[in-house]
């Protein structure tokens, strides 16, 4: 239950503006052909990779007690389903509003 509450404050918080400017970035894209990872900017993808670091040496250590990193998960994980919720619901009425023009 703490998990579903801090996932909910992480995405009001944290993933509810990155996905906003992602969403944004591919709607407002001018190429036909685009790379797949053009949605998200060098910046951005340094962070997830630093994140990616973070998290990957907080596991394989004893640096935080694994009860607490579990919690740090969930929380991160609801963020994250939240985040694909609303980008999938973008994707959705992106297409309606295409399609009815």
């Amino acid at each position: 239950m703490i998990g579903f509450v801090f996932g909910i404050l992480s995405f009001a918080i944290l993933f509810f503006k990155a996905s906003k400017q992602y969403t944004e970035r591919i709607v407002n894209f001018n190429q036909d052909k685009a790379v797949i990872f053009s949605f998200a900017s060098f910046r951005g993808y340094i962070l997830l990779i630093t994140l990616i670091g973070i998290g990957m040496f907080l596991k394989r250590t004893e640096f935080v007690d694994h009860l607490y990193l579990s919690i740090a998960y969930i929380c991160f994980g609801f963020g994250l389903i939240f985040s694909s919720v609303k980008f999938f619901y973008s994707v959705i009425a992106f297409k309606k509003l295409t399609t009815s023009k």
